[in-house]
């Protein structure tokens, strides 16, 4: 690079000479030549040789010169990958890795939700929960509440239809702890609100089923 600095500006122009060493060595790992412009791409993102053994470290399907590029361009460093695979995430394509990482799924948010036994899950569910807002926090506190074990499909059904650790907890607050993580969920659509079971509850109800809450509500009681 050549060029001027001011004053905590700088204008200059910029060469790459690609390393032919470099490309013969990927070439000679069975992962092709990459082009001037993917090798610039792996360079600026660092995506050397250390980054192909740990992907054979990790027993991931040979990947292509392109597939390189695409990981440094989407984040997928070597850190990443390292840090990934240490909590169990060695998902065996690069591109699956890639999904990943795309979608907001960071080696912190896997540690988050293992501290709340949500772990040793596909690759693609965790995708789903981070796609759905489901947090390592959304999980632990519905957890403290005796919600443990709840399947991957409850959780997101519970955060797509606005159910909050705090409903939750006012419900099992009011006595009704029986309900279950779906008739949470069912008496949530129908509008049932904390307020409303609270009110009840000051009214002296207190053996209510949720499909009564829900039938109540919907008839404007």
């Amino acid at each position: 690079c050549e060029g001027v600095a001011r004053r905590g500006r700088a204008t200059g122009d910029c060469a790459f000479s690609p390393d032919q060493q470099f490309a013969s060595a990927l070439a000679a790992r069975r992962i092709g030549s990459p082009s001037a412009h993917e090798q610039f791409s792996l360079a600026m993102n660092d995506i050397g040789l250390a980054y192909v053994a740990e992907l054979e470290r990790q027993r991931y399907d040979k990947p292509t010169a392109t597939d390189l590029g695409r990981a440094g361009d989407h984040g997928v460093t070597l850190d990443y990958l390292k840090q990934m695979g240490a909590h169990g995430y060695r998902v065996g394509r690069l591109r699956a890795l890639i999904r990943m990482r795309d979608h907001g799924v960071t080696p912190d948010y896997v540690a988050g939700l293992a501290a709340h036994n949500v772990l040793d899950i596909p690759a693609e569910d965790v995708v789903r929960l981070r796609d759905h807002g489901v947090t390592a926090d959304y999980v632990g506190r519905f957890r403290e509440m005796g919600f443990s074990d709840l399947p991957i499909d409850t959780l997101i059904r519970l955060r797509d239809h606005g159910v909050t650790p705090e409903f939750a907890s006012a419900v099992r607050s009011n006595g009704y702890g029986r309900f279950t993580a779906d008739e949470i969920i069912r008496m949530r659509i129908h509008g049932v609100d904390s307020d409303y079971v609270g009110a009840l509850k000051a009214l002296g109800y207190t053996d209510i089923s949720a499909e009564d809450f829900v039938r109540m509500r919907i008839h404007g009681v």
